[in-house]
């Protein structure tokens, strides 16, 4: 070779090395890749840097006899040819390792023999090769310290190229066991170092078979770095315990479908599985895992091809179903039976699902428009419906859209303070005189007063009535505050306080808190609850009175006869004020009236006062204080009035004539 190759193909082998010895390091460092995997290439990485650079050294040395070259050039070729034979070894076994998940030929693995027999074959040519070093069978040195080859130098090269054949069997045999890349990949090594080898068996000087090692090694560690990258990417795609993909990966197939236009062919089902934390509860969290994950399979072989599913959170789902597909979809979903293992034993339990359908338009712009979408087709089916399908149809979205903007009114109502306390005044009807009142919300949004019929369903639905209780509680205290500074002598103001509330242990104290900042008398303020809504149990409610009347404050059950459990909730609840609903007070049926008059009765011999609300007749306040009740609430006496007007009624307390 001219003098300008070799020092081309020297410089070659010495940026080769370092960058194969920079991949090990950088494999060595990377502790997120998997560790069977890192280890393979970290050894193939090195034995090509310790290949490569003693290639490198055996050209520098040679043909100086100098006691140190002479040493070098040797121990350098010694390692070229022991190194390209371990380099087949791992190659080998990271073959091994991609098609049958393990880097040993053991008895998992269908080819052991083959691959035995390879290696076998590589052990004993290195065997060989140190043997060599005292015989010059395969090369020797002149005196003048260059290398020559020996007379089996041509055994040397023929018997690693004809293990190359069952390693082509292998490949050949086994290739549907991984995808094409990775084929492509491991067949470079065959490919490239095995043509090199026949060029180089016939031009002396050449360093082919090693240069393409080391270039097969550094592109595996190429592609394994690109993969993990890709898993990476894939894993924040995918929910870890189904395989499913997750929200971020279902957004990304459907922004897909969109940009090809071929969205509006699909509708999103949102469902969640029917009664799922009974099976928790009764089987354990760890068996409630396994059904998912079973569910999960079993709903994904009921998939058209082009259709997928994703798993939301907990036991959400969201499905994309080709159109004429969604009524199959939706009948699987109405029940299924999936046997999962518990104990060793199998338990097989039916699983159904409650659904929101939205049918794509051209009209979503996004994945997550379209999550959302189906997504309120499912809280309608639940809240609204009450059943196990809803359709998110054009109509219902443009009333859901409605809704939301409202709510969002009504939140930015509350920042901006548009909602005002209003004040109906409770009439002492014997006295003819203002004995209290309950606080009222109106809404005064744009110049126009708002009824609570209008926004107070729309709080209770989305879980803001606490934040608007609060809210009145505040004013209520800032106005009594104001009319106490005047000198006026304001009564009790009772405040209505939802029993959603008691979700919150510390709902009492929240109200003192605010009362007491306020410098409000405790004793004007009356705290009213609700007697008519079941989410706790009495118990709960109990300990929420006991523990305001423990912090000095008045207490009030309103609507009392609606609920199923009135009498048992005043044997086991201590109220103050008994507010009679005014379903009672409207019928003058003799039924309604003998229930009304041994309900007040009842009242008064436990020690309470007894209220009417709802009145509007004088023949009802005649019936009422016939029967003992004599404080009224109503628009007989007035309708609930703004601060001023209540002002008023403060300064000039008798009633003698009906207002």
């Amino acid at each position: 070779m001219e003098l300008s190759a070799v020092s081309v193909q020297v410089a070659f082998l010495l940026c080769e090395s370092l960058i194969c010895l920079g991949a090990a390091v950088v494999l060595i460092a990377n502790r997120a890749m998997n560790t069977t995997k890192r280890r393979l290439l970290v050894a193939m990485n090195l034995a090509a840097f310790i290949l490569l650079i003693s290639d490198f050294c055996a050209y520098i040395f040679r043909g100086v006899d100098a006691a140190l070259n002479f040493w070098m050039v040797r121990i350098a070729n010694a390692n070229v040819f022991i190194f390209s034979d371990v380099c087949i070894l791992l190659y080998i076994s990271y073959l091994t390792y991609m098609f049958f998940n393990e880097w040993l030929p053991n008895k998992n693995v269908p080819c052991r023999k083959r691959l035995i027999a390879i290696d076998a074959v590589l052990l004993l040519l290195i065997l060989s090769i140190i043997v060599s070093q005292f015989n010059g069978m395969y090369y020797s040195f002149t005196p003048d310290n260059l290398y020559v080859r020996g007379p089996l130098f041509i055994v040397s090269m023929i018997v690693p190229a004809l293990t190359y054949i069952p390693i082509i069997s292998v490949l050949i045999q086994y290739r549907k066991t991984v995808s094409r890349n990775t084929l492509v990949l491991l067949s470079t090594f065959v490919c490239m170092p095995l043509t090199a080898l026949i060029i180089q068996t016939f031009y002396y000087g050449l360093s082919l078979i090693n240069i393409c090692t080391g270039i097969c090694f550094i592109i595996m560690f190429a592609e394994a770095s690109i993969s993990q990258g890709s898993a990476v990417i894939m894993a924040q795609k995918t929910e870890v315990r189904t395989g499913l993909a997750n929200e971020h990966g279902c957004i990304e197939r459907l922004n897909e479908l969109i940009v090809t236009n071929e969205i509006v062919h699909y509708a999103a089902v949102f469902f969640d599985l029917a009664k799922f934390s009974k099976i928790n509860t009764k089987y354990g969290m760890d068996f409630g895992t396994k059904v998912i994950v079973t569910y999960a399979g079993v709903v994904s072989k009921h998939l058209e091809e082009d259709e997928f599913i994703a798993r939301e959170v907990s036991d959400q789902f969201i499905a994309v179903i080709e159109k004429k597909n969604v009524d199959r979809f939706l009948e699987f979903l109405r029940g299924t039976k999936i046997t999962v293992e518990t104990d060793g034993e199998p338990v097989e339990i039916e699983i159904s699902a409650t659904a929101g359908v939205f049918p794509i338009d051209a009209t979503c712009r996004s994945g997550e428009e379209i999550i959302a979408n189906a997504f309120s087709a499912l809280l309608y089916a639940k809240s609204e419906l009450k059943k196990s399908v809803a359709y998110l149809t054009p109509e219902l979205k443009a009333s859901m859209d409605e809704q939301r903007l409202y709510e969002e009114m009504i939140l930015t109502g509350l920042k901006n303070e548009e909602f005002l306390a209003y004040y109906q005044p409770k009439v002492n009807s014997e006295k003819k005189r203002l004995c209290g009142a309950e606080a009222l919300v109106r809404w005064m949004h744009d110049g126009q007063l708002i009824s609570p019929g209008k926004f107070i369903p729309i709080l209770e639905k989305n879980d803001y009535m606490m934040e608007m209780d609060f809210y009145v509680l505040r004013h209520v205290c800032r106005d009594i505050a104001k009319w106490v500074a005047q000198g006026l002598v304001p009564p009790t103001i009772s405040v209505n306080f939802s029993r959603r509330g008691l979700v919150d242990p510390n709902l009492a104290q929240k109200i003192d808190e605010i009362v007491t900042s306020s410098h409000v008398p405790k004793k004007l303020i009356e705290i009213e609850i609700t007697e008519t809504i079941d989410e706790f149990p009495i118990s709960v409610l109990k300990s929420f009175i006991d523990e305001l009347h423990r912090l000095g404050y008045r207490v009030a059950v309103d609507d009392f006869g609606c609920g199923s459990s009135s009498l048992s909730l005043l044997r086991e609840v201590t109220f103050d004020t008994l507010k009679i609903d005014k379903g009672f007070v409207d019928r003058a049926y003799a039924k309604d009236l003998t229930i009304l008059s041994y309900m007040i009765k009842l009242a008064k011999a436990i020690g309470l006062e007894v209220l009417a609300e709802g009145v509007e007749q004088s023949e009802q306040v005649e019936t009422l204080q016939k029967f003992g009740c004599d404080v009224i609430q109503g628009y007989y006496y007035d309708k609930p009035l703004p601060i001023g007007a209540f002002e008023s009624r403060i300064t000039d307390s008798a009633y003698y004539r009906e207002k």
